[in-house]
């Protein structure tokens, strides 16, 4: 609390506002326009130091995430509630990219240093030993890539993160979740020859809003017709469960409810090429390596971010039919053109 209130604070002289904290700096503050405040958030490789997470301040928030799931403090509400096959790509492709010229690509050095300081065992999250099983479990050698190993390894600790979410959320609200999974996604970074984008932080919201590029320095490209048939019916669930709170508008197919109660299947929705397809958590577990003797990933360290896609429906549908609406307006000029 006490560093995301220095950071605030930091924010406020920064933009002209001083470090009061009274009825004038909050009217100064409430004043700025959106470029004043763009100008202050950093530059495209490098975020400003003012940018926090949520914090549990004891008053709006009052305690944790997970403490608030488990207690059921919380607004109860149906959830979509996914992840991207190789979260973590993005992150490393916008790291190479500012890397350069020349560009340069994760190393087996970058690899053992990244694990090394953040698995160590003077961390509260995780106790001594981890650094050792994370290097069993991610063998440098089991990847084409020191990209690849890094990818995997930050990939898993969020992902498996947002499997603890699902479940402790499951408990208490309708959960329906799903995993990205073409790993053919276009890749609208500027070339970064040898790098594997695969199924990348962002990548799916290009089947939600077409020709999306990520900004400036991006490269819009058009879905394939196979994408594009993702593309619909990942468009069409949003819609069905910003009106009905369920992505299949009725029933429980093709997507079904992540359910925990004693004697029910958990499953998540492969949004994927050729076709969608459902698999279970314990698939879920496997593929992401979500079960470690001493449980690495922490709901408190690894807070779930918006990079993990979790829509709940709103008072009315416009979120959903502006998607619709942008959907069409899009493939149009892609007529045109």
């Amino acid at each position: 609390m006490s560093d995301a209130e220095a950071a605030g604070t930091a924010f406020a002289v920064a933009a002209g506002c001083g470090s009061r904290r009274d009825g004038a700096g909050a009217t100064c503050l409430r004043a700025l326009t959106a470029a004043q405040i763009v100008a202050l958030s950093g530059t495209p490789s490098t975020p400003a130091s003012y940018l926090v997470g949520p914090i549990a301040d004891g008053q709006i928030l009052p305690g944790g995430f997970e403490a608030a799931f488990e207690s059921g403090q919380f607004n109860h509400m149906p959830v979509i509630s996914g992840t991207t096959s190789d979260e973590k790509n993005f992150l490393l492709a916008v790291k190479e990219y500012f890397s350069g010229p020349p560009r340069v690509p994760p190393t087996e050095s970058d690899f053992q240093t990244y694990v090394s300081k953040t698995f160590t065992g003077d961390s509260p999250h995780y106790p001594t030993g981890t650094i050792e099983e994370i290097l069993s479990r991610y063998p440098l050698h089991a990847y084409a890539t020191p990209q690849l190993a890094m990818d995997a390894v930050q990939t898993d600790g969020l992902v498996c993160t947002q499997q603890r979410v699902n479940r402790l959320l499951a408990r208490q609200a309708p959960v329906y979740a799903y995993e990205f999974k073409d790993q053919t996604a276009p890749f609208y970074f500027p070339e970064l020859p040898g790098f594997q984008p695969l199924a990348y932080h962002t990548s799916d919201i290009q089947y939600l809003f077409p020709l999306f590029h990520g900004g400036p320095l991006g490269t819009p490209h058009r879905l394939n017709s196979q994408q594009e048939k993702l593309s619909d019916q990942m468009v069409t669930a949003r819609t069905n469960f910003a009106r009905t709170g369920n992505p299949n508008g009725e029933g429980n197919s093709p997507w079904p409810r992540y359910e925990v109660e004693p004697g029910k299947s958990s499953f998540y929705l492969s949004q994927n090429i050729p076709a969608l397809s459902t698999f279970t958590d314990a698939d879920f577990s496997a593929a992401h390596k979500c079960v470690f003797g001493t449980q690495p990933w922490s709901i408190e360290r690894l807070t779930p971010r918006p990079s993990a896609h979790a829509f709940s429906p709103g008072p009315t549908d416009d979120g959903a039919l502006q998607i619709q609406q942008a959907k069409t307006q899009r493939r149009k000029e892609n007529h045109d053109v």
